[in-house]
C-alpha cells in the first residue's frame, strides 16, 4: 500500500459512493472510513458494500461514540496503520 486515506463521515450515503470512486481514480490504495452515523441510522454498507468486498474500504465502527471526536478517530487511524 503507497497512499491510504483515512476519512470520517456521518449521514453520507448519497455521496459517499461518488467520493470513494473519485479517490480511487486518483489512485488512492486504501481508504479506512469511520462510521460516525447514528445507531439506527444509516450504514455505509448498504451503498458501497462493493468496495467493502473488494478490501478497498475498511469501516472503521464509530457510531454511536458520545461524544464523536474526529481527532480520536484519525488518531486511532494513524496508530493502528501507521
Amino acid at each position: 500500500m503507497k497512499v491510504a486515506l483515512c476519512a470520517i463521515a456521518k449521514l453520507e450515503n448519497h455521496y459517499i459512493r461518488e467520493w470513494i470512486e473519485w479517490y480511487k481514480n486518483l489512485g488512492v490504495d486504501h481508504i479506512f472510513l469511520y462510521d460516525n452515523n447514528d445507531i439506527n441510522g444509516e450504514r455505509f454498507n448498504d451503498v458501497i458494500q462493493d468496495h467493502i468486498d473488494s478490501k478497498f474500504v475498511e469501516i472503521v465502527d464509530y457510531r454511536g461514540i458520545r461524544p464523536p471526536c474526529q481527532k480520536e478517530a484519525y488518531n486511532d487511524c494513524y496508530i493502528k496503520h501507521k
